[in-house]
């Protein structure tokens, strides 16, 4: 985790410089005191440094398994509106009315799915 927040690591634009530093400098001194007086620390001490650390890494985490599995969905999604726009050409038997719901309801979709392209092209 410290490698990988540090500069050019896979998870520094993840966190904000200011809790980074904090964060790292707690990893540093933690790393120190489990090969000091960690070495005889009880379980309890442990799970309670472990449970500090994912507060704060498991988002860090999250967000970059967010951000970096966006392509995937966007491609997806594109996959499916030609698929969608296919068979609402192609089904016969649905309604002018059914359309129009079946289109609107895409609508939301891709209108989510540009305001999260707009979120992510403004980081």
């Amino acid at each position: 985790m410290r490698n990988n927040l540090e500069s050019y690591g896979s998870l520094e634009k993840y966190l904000d410089e200011d809790t980074k530093s904090k964060f790292i400098a707690e990893i540093n001194h933690v790393v120190d005191w489990i090969y000091g007086d960690g070495e005889t620390a009880p379980k309890d001490e442990f799970k309670k440094k472990l449970d500090e650390f994912k507060a704060i890494g498991d988002p860090v985490k999250s967000r970059h398994f967010y951000w970096s599995e966006l392509e995937v969905y966007y491609n997806q999604f594109d996959q499916l509106t030609q698929h969608i726009q296919g068979k609402v050409a192609d089904i016969e038997h649905l309604t002018e009315d059914q359309k129009v719901t079946i289109t609107g309801k895409h609508q939301v979709a891709s209108d989510f799915i540009e305001k999260v392209k707009a979120d992510r092209a403004a980081k």
